[in-house]
């Protein structure tokens, strides 16, 4: 199937107003342009009155394009005027819409190639970004890169963006939108210096009895509603959106269960993808006389898809007829896990925690993931987490394990085989050259790749996989986070 054919809906956009129309986004820009003055008067107010700070003592966060107008807001306090500034980068919006493939350059040039889109492709775009870091490279900027960026210019993501240039200091969430930061300032009047501030991984820590027990109701589960016992569990929690690419995830496990057919290691995957907008109560009453969430019906029918879901239903159906009672995907387009939630699938005793605690691999294999904090969730339960390298996290991972880290015992922490990372960015095609066909013969060699890995490291003891993941987890915290990125960041604006 054409891959295309998953996002119908989602085309090139040659205008600003195109763009504009196909969003839904202007009341969030108005909440926070017309909330900034009301907002920074509220915080004046804590800050001197109920903090009691002096002003050498403050430095202001904008978290992102959000806190922009917040950040201008105080600059026309005389009061403040002086304050030091961090803009927080989280996302770097122009190229998350140049890797999704909605905005493709008038000629085929470089990175955006017309067969690319709408499909995303973190395999050209990231391979461009480090071609960019060479020596001899010559510095390109947004426009020379990615030929009809310009024409997006207006989108008020970018502009907003942009206005980093104004603050003290950058902090980015990962390697990856610094990069794209420097990207998007090159060529303006100042570059603040951009470091690096992870997110910390949350911790749903839990006592291996436990881990064993959550694992054992989704067993349990699975038994009930499709009839087998499966040897892993498969989870993600990750929306049906281009940055997400649920392709991946369905094509993934479909070599994933290809390699296991003749196996007796059975398998489920549970799938929670959160749409926008989320269902009513009422919705969820009236589809689970069909037998919602477990079966699904296209929006023409009176049913839940929304267009881009419609083909991808279609693919998560073949891997379900091919393998009846042995591997099955749960596809469920909800955020939440209960009886009101789950209309005709009754949890049974399982609950949400069980599926962050209890599951065996975590899928996370965006094309443009600035960090990524689901994909990490069931990490701290010794679970092995799978991600695309083109997400922070992964990069987080890889970085700390290089490290040598040492447990409270002074051991050497291998904590590496409690994650699998895709190297769909990296591979020796030219940049250029990658079109969709091309993505296509990367993303199926890095299955492969990905899947021997993964088999290694199921093999590995649980318990081994969980105390790795503690003693790692001290690292990844966000108390590390503030402790060991945040803060020496900050003190040379002191």
């Amino acid at each position: 199937m054409d891959d295309r054919a998953v996002f119908p809906e989602i085309r090139a956009l040659d205008s600003f107003e195109g763009f504009y129309k196909a969003n839904q986004y202007l009341v969030e820009l108005d909440f926070y342009f017309f909330a900034a003055q009301p907002l920074w008067l509220a915080a004046k107010t804590l800050i001197q009155e109920e903090w009691n700070l002096d002003m050498e003592n403050v430095t202001l966060f904008a978290h992102d394009w959000l806190g922009v107008p917040l950040f201008w807001a105080m600059k026309l306090d005389d009061t403040f005027k002086q304050a030091r500034t961090v803009y927080f980068a989280h996302e770097t919006r122009i190229c998350r819409l140049i890797v999704e493939g909605v905005i493709k350059g008038g000629q085929e040039k470089k990175a955006i190639e017309k067969q690319c889109s709408p499909d995303g492709h973190d395999a050209s775009f990231y391979a461009y970004l480090q071609e960019l870091e060479k020596p001899q490279r010559e510095k390109d900027d947004l426009e020379q890169a990615f030929p009809g960026c310009k024409r997006f210019d207006g989108i008020f993501y970018h502009v907003l963006n942009r206005q980093a240039e104004h603050f003290d200091r950058i902090v980015a969430v990962g390697k990856n939108v610094r990069r794209e930061t420097e990207l998007i300032l090159r060529g303006l009047r100042k570059s603040p210096p951009i470091s690096l501030c992870p997110n910390g991984i949350p911790d749903f820590t839990a006592p291996l009895e436990s881990v064993a027990e959550a694992k054992k109701r989704l067993v349990a589960f699975c038994n009930y509603h499709f009839g087998y016992e499966p040897t892993y569990i498969f989870t993600s929690v990750n929306r049906c959106e281009l940055s997400k690419a649920p392709w991946r995830n369905v094509e993934f496990y479909r070599a994933f269960v290809e390699q296991h057919k003749n196996d007796d290691c059975p398998s489920l995957f549970i799938w929670l993808a959160r749409p926008r907008p989320l269902p009513t109560a009422e919705e969820v009453r009236r589809w689970q006389d069909w037998g919602w969430p477990k079966e699904h019906r296209s929006k023409q029918k009176g049913g839940d898809l929304r267009g881009e879901e419609e083909a991808l239903w279609g693919r998560i159906q073949d891997v379900n007829r091919q393998f009846p009672k042995k591997h099955q995907i749960l596809y469920v387009n909800q955020f939440g896990w209960s009886g009101e939630k789950l209309g005709a699938l009754d949890p049974k005793d399982t609950e949400f925690r069980d599926l962050r605690v209890g599951t065996d691999v975590e899928l996370g294999l965006s094309v443009y993931e600035p960090f990524g904090i689901a994909p990490l969730e069931p990490f701290s339960s010794g679970a092995v987490c799978v991600l695309s390298d083109a997400c922070g996290c992964a990069c987080h991972l890889s970085e700390l394990q290089g490290k040598n880290l040492k447990s409270d015992e002074g051991k050497n922490l291998k904590f590496d085989e409690c994650f699998v990372i895709g190297r769909f960015t990296q591979h020796s095609a030219p940049p250029e050259r990658v079109n969709l066909d091309l993505l296509r013969t990367i993303e199926a060699q890095c299955y492969g790749d990905m899947i021997k890995e993964l088999d290694q490291k199921l093999r590995v003891d649980r318990k081994a996989r969980w105390a790795a993941a503690q003693g790692a987890m001290k690292f990844l915290s966000w108390e590390a986070v503030v402790e060991h990125y945040l803060l020496p960041e900050l003190r040379p604006l002191a």
